[in-house]
């Protein structure tokens, strides 16, 4: 059995044989930073701060040579081979911060809007996107709607029939709740240096 360390957190979780860096983090209800789990986002890029790991295959594009040099990791892909120490490499990504409901309400039969004011202001760029731990358990990712440098979270959000998240945000939650937020996460984001037309293809 391994160890792993978290310091961001100050976390120390005792992993299973098998277990990816992320399987452990997330069992263990630490809101470590992640998309896609499968090696090909790069939003769960960390660095090895101590130990050896095991890197099952991935993409390229999230993990290229010279950073896994560099000591960097997925921690989706990552199972340690001995006891480990890792802190996820985005500094900008706050994870697991409180966040109360502050307005919730159908904009159509199947869109509804929610807003979050976290405790503290979280900075983002339009087009990326948040985790929100609505109950423990269910967490869901959304878009942010709201405009750069709002001091709010504004999220719509489509209603799936029978979804989970969906009867949580038409029956259960309710104004001046409390949620977990983790984020932002996404590359997606406008280019701060271009100078030309820019072509957005959906």
């Amino acid at each position: 059995m391994t160890t792993l360390r978290l310091p961001q957190c100050q976390s120390r979780i005792e992993m299973t044989e098998g277990q990816t860096v992320l399987e452990a983090a997330l069992e263990a209800n630490v809101p470590f930073p992640h998309s896609c789990r499968s090696g090909r986002c790069g939003a769960c890029k960390s660095q090895l701060l101590s130990g050896e790991v095991m890197m099952l295959q991935h993409s390229p594009f999230a993990l290229d040579a010279s950073e896994r040099a560099g000591g960097n990791i997925l921690a989706c892909r990552a199972v340690p081979l001995t006891d480990v120490a890792v802190a996820w490499a985005n500094d900008q990504v706050v994870a697991g911060a409180q966040a109360r409901i502050v307005g919730l309400y159908a904009m159509a039969p199947d869109i509804y809007r929610l807003v979050l004011r976290p405790d503290e202001p979280i900075a983002f760029s339009p087009g990326q996107f948040f985790q929100i731990e609505l109950v423990p358990g269910i967490t869901r990712s959304y878009s942010v709607a709201s405009g750069q440098g709002a001091s709010h979270l504004e999220f719509h959000i489509r209603a799936i029939a029978g979804g989970r998240a969906s009867g949580l945000l038409a029956k259960e939650l309710e104004l001046s709740d409390v949620v977990r937020i983790s984020g932002p996460f996404g590359h997606a984001v406008g280019a701060d240096k271009a100078t030309g037309p820019i072509l957005a293809i959906a």
